[in-house]
């Protein structure tokens, strides 16, 4: 089988392997602004491969990918919410939903405080708003194992 070998942005995938890098700004009590392969800039999101980004409870969003084709399994997660305040916020990723399916994968993210408290930062929840950055590394096939 031929190297698979492809280019979408921030993406690659070279041999079965996928890194996919993106993030969004919390909302408080809100929803997050993302929108399909979105690589808006400023409060919204950047990266590519997000189809949407949904707060489901305090501190909890399911972040729904796009590309359903490229994804079949994460090998390794990451979550990162930046803390300029200094005051120990995180974030945290859970569950890895459709793997191994067509179906594109969805992740559960996770917002908490010091604490480790899940919590909604911005409007409406606690402090300012943050930016909250994942790094995925996939699998595009069944290549390798």
């Amino acid at each position: 089988m031929g190297a698979r070998q492809f280019k979408f942005g921030s993406t690659s995938l070279n041999q079965g392997i996928v890194d996919v890098e993106f993030s969004f700004m919390t909302n408080g009590t809100g929803q997050p602004t993302v929108g399909p392969s979105s690589t808006l800039v400023g409060n919204t999101a950047r990266g590519e491969g997000v189809l949407s980004a949904v707060r489901q409870s305090t501190g909890n969003y399911l972040v729904n990918l796009d590309w359903g084709f490229a994804f079949r399994e994460v090998v390794c997660k990451t979550a990162d919410l930046d803390d300029s305040n200094g005051d120990g916020r995180y974030g945290s990723c859970g569950n890895v939903l459709n793997e191994g399916t067509v179906t594109p994968l969805s992740l559960v993210v996770y917002t908490r405080a010091a604490s480790g408290a899940l919590t909604d930062f911005g409007t409406g929840g606690t402090a300012a708003a943050s930016r909250i950055s994942v790094f995925l590394t996939c699998k595009n096939s069944a290549v390798g194992k």
